[in-house]
């Protein structure tokens, strides 16, 4: 079974993703803050198939922990979602030019139909993978 860790201090948004994920039979954690996000990523034995962060975060930042996930794991994937329409162009820019791991960005507010695409197509890569 795949894994998502959400990793946002809006307890609706956690709450949201998860329920997406739930019911495409994902396993999930969530996290509220950036420096549990940094414990968990920094923890080798913790590999996740897909993970949500948000760029302002109490703690580290979603910036930071892009980074550190794009460093610790060479195959990880991120969606990024954020709230501040002013961050989407410079987190854009970044992405095509440092972050690898980025599969999309996310603006707030969203619902079901903007997550469920991306768990769907990690969850066909696995599935294909496990083929080979």
């Amino acid at each position: 079974m795949p894994r998502v860790l959400v990793i946002d201090d809006d307890e609706d948004v956690r709450l949201l993703i998860s329920n997406i994920a739930s019911a495409h039979d994902w396993q999930w954690d969530t996290l509220c803050d950036g420096q549990s996000g940094w414990a968990v990523l920094a923890n080798a034995g913790e590999v996740y198939d897909l993970i949500f962060v948000d760029l302002r975060l109490p703690g580290h930042s979603g910036e930071e922990l892009v980074s550190m996930a794009d460093k610790v794991v060479d195959s990880q994937k991120v969606v990024i979602i954020t709230g501040t329409i002013g961050e989407l162009a410079d987190v854009r820019e970044k992405t095509l030019s440092m972050w690898k791991c980025v599969r999309a960005i996310i603006h707030k507010p969203f619902g079901p139909d903007d997550i469920a695409p991306h768990l769907d197509a990690i969850a066909a890569e696995l599935e294909e993978t496990h083929k080979a």
